[in-house]
Parts: structure tokens; C-alpha cells; sequence
């Protein structure tokens, strides 16, 4: 009859070392992909808010433009000659402050 012999398996240095690159491989690679699209992501909502921001100041303008014109005073007597209103300059109301006055 043979006898069995049971061989002790020993623990292999190079296996492990393998085994550890492997995993952290592909911890790598995954990180890449991640931190890649998390970027890209972010890069769209910058574009898309200083789109917005460009809009903002556009729109400013354009209101700053159209309030300079509504308070000048040929608009303001032109409204008021349309509208059968006679706008007169009435001195009375006025008040001058000046430094003289101290």
C-alpha cells in the first residue's frame, strides 16, 4: 500500500506581492475614472453658471442703459407732452444746501 504524504503548502512571497498590486490596480484605475468624471461634471456646472453670469451682466447693462434713458429730461418731457401733461419746473419746491450756510 502507498502512503500519502500531505505536502505543507508554503506561503509564497510573489503571490502576495501580486495580489496586492492587482487590488490596488484596480483601486487605481477606478479612482482615475471617478475623480475623472466627478471633474467633468463640475467643469459643466462651472460653463453652465458663468453662462448665467455673463446673462446677469448683460441684463444689467441693458437696465442700466434703459434707467439712464428714462431719467433724462427730454424722455421725461416727451412722456409728459404725450399725456397732455405740462410738466413745469416749479423753482418754489426746490432747496439748495450748500456749506456756505454754516
Amino acid at each position: 500500500m502507498a502512503k500519502i504524504v500531505k505536502r505543507k503548502r508554503r506561503f509564497k512571497f510573489g503571490t502576495f506581492v501580486n495580489v496586492i498590486f492587482s487590488l490596488s490596480f484596480i483601486v487605481y484605475i477606478c479612482s482615475v475614472t471617478f475623480l475623472h468624471s466627478h471633474n467633468v461634471a463640475l467643469n459643466y456646472k462651472l460653463t453652465a453658471q458663468q453662462i448665467e453670469i455673463e446673462d446677469a451682466n448683460k441684463r444689467l447693462e441693458t437696465l442700466k442703459l434703459e434707467v439712464a434713458q428714462f431719467t433724462e429730461r427730454e424722455y421725461l418731457m416727451t412722456i409728459s407732452n404725450e399725456n397732455g401733461g405740462n410738466l413745469k419746473l416749479d423753482q418754489k419746491n426746490i432747496v439748495y444746501i450748500s456749506n456756505e450756510d454754516k
